[in-house]
């Protein structure tokens, strides 16, 4: 079932509602346990999440590098890079995200071009941020 409403979500912020719309309609909202591994280091991504509420903690290795809450996204750099993951993500609490398979993310790049460099301006940022930060 997608998605009905539309969190605070930073990395669609630029997104126009058409774009928007195709992005939420491919994603499925599920529902986690916690404790649930949602992603695991050095497996290929295959998704990305946003996390709609709840909370999910974000490892490298046996160090807990984040914990994330509702409006963040999850998986966006190694599902675009095409690459393995480079950390693990885990819920903390029971907790739903938008799920995104990689197929559905290329659609809505194939069906509006301008998706994607708007996605990619946001990813950017946050990757600039992180670099800052360490």
């Amino acid at each position: 079932m997608a998605p009905m409403a539309t969190p605070d979500i930073p990395i669609f912020a630029e997104l126009t509602p058409d774009e928007l719309t195709a992005v939420t309609a491919l994603a499925e909202e599920v529902e986690f346990p916690a404790g649930y591994p949602l992603m695991i280091e050095g497996i290929p991504a295959t998704e990305m999440a946003v996390v709609i509420s709840g909370s999910v903690v974000v490892r490298k290795g046996n160090e807990t590098v984040a914990q994330l809450g509702p409006g963040e996204v999850i998986g966006e750099i190694a599902l675009l890079s095409r690459r393995r993951r480079t950390a693990s993500v885990v819920t903390a609490e029971d907790s739903t995200l938008w799920v995104l398979e990689a197929d559905g993310f290329d659609q809505v790049l194939a069906d509006h071009p301008s998706v994607g460099p708007k996605v990619l301006r946001v990813v950017a940022e946050r990757l600039a941020d992180l670099e800052e930060r360490s």
